[in-house]
Formats: structure tokens, C-alpha cells, sequence
């Protein structure tokens, strides 16, 4: 495989009294009915509406705002073996090289700042992490590739972990491919770009810590790592966990991916 050989305003507002929509209320100028008077039934009609317009309108105005997606992730399985992670409506996965800052994403994604461990040791993580959010929704946190430790078999071990969990999930949604945006592709990047786009799996690369690159060559940056990459610069999220720069617009993509 190409991957395993280069690896290894309220309408309410106007509340009290009520101004009923749809029926015209004068208590002055009604006149006293007769004992025994019938009511008009179009006029009882246009009170039953006009209350239940009232209703929605009240209803409509005190309704609580959804809260930020992705903010009730919590942790709840890892595996090393993809077959024991059961199954669930839609997945997407983070997965890029050790140190490129994807604890630290995963973290300002969830706005939380201990969902995903952030290790000073890179290639800490060595199983696959499952995080869920919403109903039945996941987003996986797989082992970092680079500058992982440990013996060649144990590597070896991961690597055909990430890549059994990524051909084996029919409910896998997107692959976002991190990169540093000031180093820039690394060669291991590419060999997983390429493993992605010829296994036929939907991917989008995103560049961390994007605040470490100089403004003066912040466009050249995003114009060079997108060329390298066979790509337009607006096909990459260009993001920065420590400063939130695209951290909002990229959780709503995960949150729409997963039908949040």
C-alpha cells in the first residue's frame, strides 16, 4: 500500500396586555349579548384562531437557542482493534502527523480543554478514540504518524490499526488530514493523502496552528501548501486552536457532516 510503504426579536415583546392576532377585541364597544344569544360560530372560530396563533407566538418566543454543536463531546472507548468498536449513525476521524496539534483541535472543536489528552511527548496516542457527541455520533481520534515511539513492530502494529479503521467503517463520513500550516506537507503527509485518494475515501486537509505563520507570508503560505498539494487554497481549512482563527467554521462542517 502506497501509505504502508512510506510509513512504516420576540413578536412577544409587546406581551402584556395581549394584542391577539386575528381577532379585534374591544370590550368597550362590545355590546352586552342577550340571555340565551347564540354565538356567532365564525365568531367563536376567530377567537380559537386568534388563541392559538397567540400560543405559538409565545411558544416561538421562549424557545431556548440550541446549544454550540459539538461542545457535549465526551470520551467514551479506545481500541486497538477496529472490529470491537460496535457501530453508530456517522463518524468522522482526525488523523495526521505526531505534533501537528490535534489533541489541541480536538479540544477547541468541543471548546473543552481535557477532552482530548494533550502530551508533550508526541506519538503519545496509540489506540483509536472514540468521542461522542450528539445522538449516536462520533469523532475519532486515531494514532498520530511521524514521530510515534516505540519498537518497528509495535509502529507497524498502528499502522495497520488506522488503516483497517478507516477501510472498515461503512458509516465514516470524512477523514480530515491535519498538517502543520507553517512546516507544511511532510512526506508522510502525502503518502496518506495519496492512500486516501486511492482507497476512494472522502478527506479534507486542514492547517494547524496557522498563527505561527508570519501575515506577511500567510497567502503565499496557502497558495504553496495548496499547490503542493494538487489543490485550490480555499480547499484547505486553514485553523488555529490556540487563537480560534476557523475554529467556528470548522465545527460547523464536522456538525453538518454528522448531521448535527
Amino acid at each position: 500500500m502506497l501509505f504502508a510503504a512510506a510509513l512504516r426579536a420576540s413578536p412577544m415583546a409587546e406581551f402584556g396586555p395581549f394584542k391577539w392576532v386575528g381577532a379585534e377585541l374591544d370590550h368597550r364597544r362590545a355590546a352586552p349579548r342577550r340571555h340565551n344569544e347564540a354565538v356567532p360560530p365564525d365568531s367563536r372560530l376567530a377567537r380559537k384562531g386568534a388563541n392559538l396563533e397567540s400560543a405559538a407566538t409565545l411558544v416561538a418566543s421562549t424557545r431556548v437557542p440550541m446549544a454550540q454543536p459539538l461542545t457535549d463531546a465526551r470520551f467514551v472507548t479506545s481500541a486497538a482493534d477496529v472490529r470491537k468498536l460496535g457501530i453508530c449513525h456517522a463518524e468522522v476521524a482526525f488523523v495526521g502527523r505526531s505534533n501537528v496539534g490535534k489533541s489541541s483541535l480536538l479540544n477547541a472543536l468541543a471548546n473543552q480543554n481535557q477532552l482530548a489528552r494533550v502530551s508533550k511527548t508526541p506519538g503519545r496516542t496509540r489506540l483509536i478514540n472514540v468521542f461522542l457527541t450528539g445522538p449516536d455520533r462520533w469523532i475519532v481520534d486515531l494514532p498520530g504518524y511521524g514521530f510515534a515511539t516505540g519498537p518497528a513492530a509495535e509502529r507497524a502494529t498502528w499502522q495497520a490499526m488506522v488503516e483497517g479503521y478507516l477501510t472498515g467503517r461503512a458509516t465514516l463520513r470524512m477523514v480530515f488530514v491535519l498538517v502543520d500550516a507553517e512546516v507544511g506537507p511532510t512526506k508522510l503527509d502525502h503518502a496518506m493523502i495519496e492512500w486516501l485518494r486511492v482507497e476512494g475515501l472522502p478527506h479534507r486537509i486542514v492547517a494547524t496552528k496557522a498563527d505561527q505563520v508570519k501575515p506577511s507570508k500567510a497567502l503565499k503560505q496557502r497558495k504553496d501548501v495548496a499547490a503542493e498539494l494538487g489543490l485550490q487554497p480555499g480547499d484547505i481549512a486553514w485553523v488555529s486552536a490556540g487563537k480560534g482563527t476557523g475554529i467556528p467554521e470548522l465545527r460547523r462542517e464536522v456538525a453538518d457532516l454528522l448531521a448535527l
